[in-house]
């Protein structure tokens, strides 16, 4: 199976993988635009970068019972777009590419045509 296969078949839930392991990020702030472009990240913008302390005296007092995980955890991965030429969960086509290549390449174009 190629990669890019394999990355659509996880992006549309056909594939569940176990481990998914980025190492060939530039950074962690790169790491952070993956995973929301893939569907893979659930925490709310309010609660990144902050301490556990700030989450428990400030966000979960405002909150629904349910601690820590109430205030900053979606039930729902939370998608973002920022790239049309990487993997995405949903079609991010309308999005600029990352990659500044001659040839353009979008993810949901080449998997809606086949």
């Amino acid at each position: 199976m190629r990669l890019w296969d394999m990355i659509r078949k996880i992006a549309i839930g056909k594939i569940v993988p176990w481990i998914f392991h980025m190492s060939w990020t530039l950074n962690k702030a790169d790491k952070l635009l993956y995973m929301k472009q893939f569907g893979m990240w659930y925490l709310r913008d309010e609660c990144v970068d902050k301490s556990s302390s700030f989450i428990v005296q400030e966000l979960s007092a405002k909150s629904t019972p349910g601690g820590i995980a109430a205030p900053c955890c979606s039930a729902e991965p939370l998608i973002t777009c920022y790239y049309r030429d990487k993997p995405s969960a949903k079609n991010c086509n309308d999005s600029p590419p990352k990659d500044n290549r001659e040839r353009k390449v979008e993810f949901w174009k080449k998997w809606m045509d086949k």
